[in-house]
């Protein structure tokens, strides 16, 4: 199956839905960067979620160990010193799955998603095939610079 047309261009929907996440979810307000190109942001744990069904492909949250925590404690209402990297991960992987549920319905009909898979080696939470396209997008907030992906496989006949 030929992966759905708006795989090709979801910038603006990437952008407002994690605008929105992260404003709800965790009181941040949030500024697209760019594309890549300049400093990127650096990361330290990844969280990917594959999609898997008529469009084949992931889209991933990554940011640095820091970040993760101080967007757990916002998420949790708790004070930073209480959130460990266990927590931290289980947010970031939360985080994740919003973005890639918010997506579903704008990649193609009868998708399913996995469960998150949180890393600190951004090899274990690459997808297990070569992208096809690849929409990677940095953003700034005041917890610093984070960066998220969408990949998708190669079309099938």
């Amino acid at each position: 199956m030929r992966m759905h047309a708006a795989s090709t261009g979801l910038t603006d929907e990437i952008e407002e839905i994690v605008s929105s996440i992260f404003e709800h979810m965790l009181g941040l307000s949030t500024r697209l960067r760019g594309l890549p190109g300049g400093r990127n942001a650096p990361t330290e744990l990844h969280s990917i979620v594959e999609v898997t069904g008529r469009w084949r492909g992931a889209v991933s949250i990554a940011c640095t160990r820091l970040q993760a925590r101080c967007f757990a404690a916002r998420f949790l209402s708790l004070p930073a010193l209480e959130i460990d990297d266990q927590i931290a991960c289980d947010v970031l992987g939360e985080l994740t799955n919003m973005l890639a549920g918010n997506l579903k319905p704008l990649l193609a009909s009868d998708v399913q998603l996995s469960i998150a898979t949180v890393s600190s080696n951004e090899s274990e939470c690459a997808p297990d095939f070569a992208p096809e396209i690849c929409k990677e997008l940095f953003f700034d907030c005041s917890e610093g610079s984070f960066v998220t992906k969408v990949w998708a496989a190669p079309a099938t006949s």
